[in-house]
């Protein structure tokens, strides 16, 4: 069986071609012309491989190599309230360089639940610091500086919901918080 058999056949198996699939089978169809077309290119397993890897980065917004940091990787001025204006890296859009010249990334922290669920956001190291308020680390750190290449951390919590529909988080173990400040700068 060829790719594209492969890929019509496993496509079809899935319910990606039906009608009350994701976008009524347009992904199913779209997969197919890429398929067509990287079949066409006749790669051998190396080549495969590296293409599909180059492509993957590139259909996701990723840099292929590291953020320099130079002048004309950034653009995108807002203001940003009494605090001043920042920019936004043209290479990595969640890569803001503030007024005062500190570059933070905004997806550096990620919460992890029991069930697999992520959420960027406040994260607190205690449940009395979730109730409280008080011991905050955001989702967005600080870099340690250029050539920077973006790493998410994912921080597994406990949650509870305290009210109905109210929940709060907080770090089931803190020491995951470690790989995190050998990345980028710790806040306090």
């Amino acid at each position: 069986m060829g790719l594209l058999d492969h890929a019509k056949m496993e496509l079809e198996i899935a319910g990606y071609f039906d009608q009350d699939s994701d976008y009524g089978g347009m992904l199913a169809k779209a997969v197919m012309e890429l398929m067509e077309v990287f079949s066409n290119q006749g790669h051998s397993g190396m080549s495969a491989a590296m293409t599909l890897e180059l492509f993957s980065k590139l259909g996701e917004y990723k840099p292929l190599i590291p953020i320099t940091g130079k002048d004309e990787e950034w653009g995108d001025v807002r203001p940003l309230g009494d605090s001043g204006i920042w920019y936004q890296n043209k290479r990595e859009s969640g890569l803001f360089k503030h007024e005062d010249g500190k570059v933070t990334y905004n997806s550096a922290i990620v919460k992890r639940c029991p069930d697999g669920v992520t959420w960027t956001g406040p994260l607190y190291l205690t449940r009395e610091d979730a109730i409280n308020n008080t011991n905050m680390i955001r989702s967005s750190q600080e870099i340690k500086g250029f050539p920077f290449t973006p790493k998410t951390f994912y921080i597994d919590v406990i949650e509870e919901e305290i009210e109905k529909d109210d929940w709060i988080m907080w770090c089931k173990d803190p020491s995951q918080l470690d790989e995190v400040w050998e990345y980028y700068k710790k806040p306090y």
